[in-house]
């Protein structure tokens, strides 16, 4: 499982109407990774999963994405759990017993899947496809009270498809307050290394996903909220093929607050 910090965290100035409120992480903090499908941050394992069976090749370079991950997650004071060749079955349990923990002493939820994938998909270590939207569920507001009003981040390297990013010429010069009511599906991060339909890359060295989204935390982790850091990790990754977010997040969210 990966990383939870909860603290209720929202930070904001009633006299500035303008102003997005901040997720405040104080301390603690709990992670999980599943290698191959992993997590990070919060209360919860960091979940990998290295060698897939029949039909997916191993996945070379995936035991340095899981140091970079354990390092930058550590070094945020995360609580990180990790996990190896997880079948279906274990890992829908671990995340299932990972969201009716008690995470009121926590300030944030991080969840880090590395694995074999296809389009909205990852693939357990038994070759089944597990929809990304069943990861998140046990978190949600109604499965995970704990977790109501605060940031739910999953990061997911894996394949989103078959297809490789094309590059194309472009002709231009420049390229907490206490929480009433939320919405069930509130408050979630999920970031891919690639966009729907796309292969993501990987080589000896890791993923350059990975590579990058530990490189920028770790440089601007003290100075620029997630969204920020992410639109850093999507320019550098654009060499190679962008990276792809999608948010419910309702808050700015900061590390080092």
């Amino acid at each position: 499982m990966l990383v939870l910090i909860s603290d209720d965290g929202a930070n904001r100035d009633d006299s500035d109407e303008g102003r997005v409120a901040d997720y405040i992480l104080g301390t603690g903090a709990t992670g999980t990774c599943i290698r191959d499908v992993s997590r990070a941050q919060g209360t919860g394992p960091h979940l990998q999963q290295h060698q897939l069976q029949k039909n997916h090749t191993p996945r070379t370079g995936a035991e340095k994405d899981t140091e970079r991950l354990r390092g930058l997650f550590e070094g945020l004071k995360f609580d990180v759990r990790c996990y190896k060749n997880m079948t279906y079955q274990d890992m829908m349990t671990t995340l299932e017993q990972a969201g009716e923990e008690d995470h009121s002493n926590f300030d944030c939820f991080v969840c880090c899947v590395m694995s074999h994938g296809a389009q909205g998909k990852v693939f357990s270590s038994d070759e089944y496809p597990i929809e990304i939207s069943l990861l998140l569920k046990p978190f949600n507001a109604k499965e995970c009270p704990s977790l109501v009003g605060k940031p739910k981040l999953f990061f997911i390297q894996a394949c989103q498809g078959v297809h490789v990013q094309e590059r194309v010429p472009v002709d231009c010069a420049f390229d907490a307050n206490a929480v009433l009511h939320v919405s069930q599906e509130a408050d979630f991060f999920v970031g891919l290394p690639t966009v729907p339909g796309c292969v993501a890359r990987r080589d000896d060295d890791g993923a350059p996903y990975i590579y990058h989204l530990t490189n920028v935390f770790k440089e601007f982790g003290d100075t620029y909220d997630l969204l920020t850091m992410m639109t850093m990790v999507a320019n550098k990754m654009d060499q190679r093929g962008v990276s792809s977010n999608h948010s419910t997040l309702r808050k700015s969210v900061y590390f080092n607050p």
